[in-house]
């Protein structure tokens, strides 16, 4: 497992610590709904179920959901090395670098709700 970074970009996470799972809803046996728990099950995160969308659509959305704390703590570990890392290569605006670099901050942002 990646080590942390030292400090976010700006503001902290306030969100249940992952890591989350996905479980077949007993309520859903058909395979039409996915329940989001954290910490071995200990904490309810959502539940996911159908409103029109495919058994495919459906689990790609709870695996989705499910994945939101690994990939914010990927895009922390992207801005912190980017932002050390930009004294020595400047993002040039109008490179794909430089679009990454803001979409990660935008992502980040929108996860800490500023």
């Amino acid at each position: 497992m990646p080590s942390k970074p030292s400090k976010p970009e700006s503001g902290a996470a306030r969100f249940t610590p992952g890591p989350w799972e996905r479980y077949q809803s007993a309520e859903h046996a058909a395979g039409w709904g996915w329940i989001i728990n954290a910490r071995n099950g200990e904490d309810f995160i959502c539940e996911v179920s159908s409103n029109g969308q495919t058994m495919v659509e459906l689990a790609g959305n709870s695996n989705l959901i499910a994945a939101a704390p690994d990939m914010y703590e990927a895009l922390v570990a992207y801005m912190f090395t980017e932002q050390t890392d930009a004294g020595r290569n400047p993002h040039r605006e109008g490179t794909n670098k430089h679009r990454a670099f803001e979409l990660a901050r935008a992502a980040l942002a929108r996860a800490r709700g500023e």
